[in-house]
């Protein structure tokens, strides 16, 4: 359950979604977080902050692409494969050498 407090003068429904924050969702943030800031911390002895800024948006997409897709229902579209190749694109120029 999310606890929030309205600042001075705003009115109730301007915080409404704060309430519509489902549980879900703060759960598939937590294990992106998981598995990001353990590679950060590791890999920031060995990789340089490009590589680490690419595997961190690599590890994002391929924890909310699922979650969109089979938990919010959200259409399978052509652009998820496109943000794939782009990032699969990137990952080879940033890891190449």
């Amino acid at each position: 359950m999310l606890a929030y407090t309205l600042r001075p003068g705003a009115q109730r429904k301007d915080s409404v979604h704060l309430k519509q924050t489902s549980t879900p969702s703060l759960d598939v943030n937590y294990l992106r977080v998981l598995l990001q800031v353990p590679a950060n911390r590791i890999g920031a002895q060995t990789m340089t902050l490009g590589q680490l800024k690419i595997m961190q948006e690599v590890i994002t997409l391929s924890v909310f692409v699922p979650f969109a897709v089979l938990y919010m229902g959200q259409q399978l579209k052509l652009d998820y494969l496109w943000a794939g190749l782009c990032m699969l694109g990137a990952v080879y120029f940033m890891f190449r050498s």
